[in-house]
């Protein structure tokens, strides 16, 4: 890892849907300052949730690479099973 992804903020879990979107909104933000890339998804950043308001999938994963040193993240929810994270690719 290098000093631009070395402070990245990771998450082991989510305690709840607000913790999950407020991380996804933390990588959106991320990837648009130009410190990451999107290198696989499921659904686009701002596409995790139908017009209804319903999850797009059971399962949403952004997976994205840092700029700099190529160091990979995964960001993952099952929204069936209420669990998620976003951790280090090992």
């Amino acid at each position: 890892m290098c000093e631009m992804c070395q402070g990245i903020i990771l998450r082991d879990s989510f305690n709840s849907d607000k913790d999950y979107l407020n991380t996804l909104e933390y990588i959106t933000r991320s990837v648009k300052a130009g410190k990451f890339v999107i290198i696989e998804q499921t659904c686009s950043l701002d596409g995790v949730k139908k017009p209804d308001g319903c999850w797009v999938d059971d399962v949403i994963r952004h997976k994205i690479k840092c700029v700099n040193c190529g160091e990979c993240f995964i960001l993952w929810a099952d929204t069936y099973h209420g669990r998620g994270g976003f951790i280090k690719e090992n």
